[in-house]
């Protein structure tokens, strides 16, 4: 615990808390403000978000998340955690809200694109079993 208040954290040492660390220790870690993290450190972060809404809001505050564990953490947070997250922070719940909607968007174009496609290619195939 007492580790986890120094005024400064490395990537290797936060990794470390996050990963072995009680509860108590991860919550420290996330809310100090000189703490540094991993990819790995993020990962777990999240991870360990998933079942602690304490820590989830401390992990959403942090502005160095990256984006992908951002849409994560949104992804698996209750509906009473996600509007925590939008009073927190309401510039990333948008931020994430418009992730999720390019994503889906992109997702309905290849789907609309690949049906076509195939439906071309199906009808040329057919054509071509026709004749032989």
């Amino acid at each position: 615990m007492a580790i986890s208040q120094r005024a400064r954290l490395s990537e290797e040492v936060t990794d470390v808390l996050v990963e072995r660390g009680n509860q108590k220790v991860v919550i420290s870690t996330a809310a100090n403000a000189g703490a540094r993290f991993s990819d790995f450190g993020c990962s777990t972060l999240v991870t360990r978000s998933e079942s602690d809404s304490e820590l989830a809001l401390l992990v959403w505050a942090r502005p160095e998340i990256p984006r992908e564990y951002l849409l994560t953490l949104f992804e698996t947070a209750s509906e009473t955690v996600r509007q925590k997250f939008e009073t927190a922070d309401r510039g990333k719940a948008d931020l994430v809200r418009e992730m999720i909607k390019q994503a889906a968007d992109q997702i309905q174009t290849k789907l609309r694109d690949h049906t076509s496609k195939f439906a071309n290619a199906r009808a040329h195939v057919e054509q071509l079993h026709k004749y032989g």
